[in-house]
């Protein structure tokens, strides 16, 4: 039974049309870099003399490649999943589990699985772009430099796409009209911002904290935790260990999650 379920929730979350044009444009945005990536090689890489420019110019690609990569399809997916969560709500379609599933529990994993397979699937498609381009040319790839390099990529990449959606269906859950979820959507990462920006200038200036503290450090895996997997990946935050981040970075994701959970029980109750 939970096998169907999963299968339809699927189908519900990854054939429609919103879904289609966040693959699309992701896929616009691959063709977009790979050309990035040649013309920068020849026009910028071919003409310079210094050995540590080009390394700090190709590294500099690549992470912006990733990220862009994965910020675009983190937002194109949280779009589809906003429309497609409040079309629930809109159309009242229930695929009668009312009465055959009375488990909350139930219906949130399997929703959980869809976006969780998504995100999986993205990740391995854009780590191994980021792997194969990183390469080219006999150029060496930004994230196998250190131990954890990778495996802190592969989180930033997985963290921001299904975190990214899980957000944008609990807001659905609990706004329930597309347009109001999105506007809450941008309020939500505007205050982020702001929040950000001012622990950094108090930190900075009360505490006299530095950007390299491990005091900043923290204050900004809370607040942005999957940007801290990334700069961990390209070697910043260095006086942080993996566990650390982890452990910190943790918070922020565990409220999510619940906070999806607890939205997404409300919804029978439509």
């Amino acid at each position: 039974m939970f096998s169907n379920l999963f299968h339809m929730e699927l189908i519900r979350y990854c054939k429609n049309r919103s879904t289609m044009i966040a693959i699309i444009a992701t896929m616009f945005l691959f063709a977009f870099t790979f050309i990035l990536y040649r013309t920068e090689i020849a026009v910028v890489l071919g003409y310079s003399s210094d050995l540590s420019t080009d390394a700090d110019i190709w590294h500099a690609m690549q992470a912006f490649t990733v990220q862009s990569l994965t910020s675009t399809f983190a937002f194109c997916m949280g779009l589809s999943v906003i429309f497609t969560t409040t079309a629930f709500y809109k159309n009242r379609f229930y695929y009668n589990v009312n009465g055959v599933i009375r488990s909350r529990f139930k219906l949130f994993v399997a929703d959980v699985m869809v976006l969780f397979s998504v995100a999986a699937t993205a990740t391995a498609a854009i780590i191994l772009y980021s792997l194969c381009t990183g390469r080219y040319i006999d150029k060496n790839w930004l994230y196998d430099r250190t131990d954890t390099g990778v495996v802190f990529c592969i989180l930033f990449v997985f963290c921001r796409i299904f975190f990214c959606m899980l957000g944008a269906y609990a807001l659905s859950h609990i706004l329930r009209r597309a347009s109001v979820v999105i506007a809450g959507a941008v309020a939500i990462q505007v205050l982020q911002g702001a929040l950000f920006m001012a622990i950094a200038i108090y930190l900075m200036e009360v505490f006299n904290v530095e950007s390299g503290n491990p005091v900043a450090s923290v204050t900004a895996s809370l607040i942005a935790p999957s940007q801290a997997y990334l700069y961990f990946a390209s070697g910043d935050y260095r006086l942080m260990t993996p566990v650390s981040i982890l452990a910190t970075t943790a918070v922020p994701f565990a409220i999510i999650f619940i906070v999806a959970a607890v939205a997404a029980g409300r919804r029978i109750e439509v």
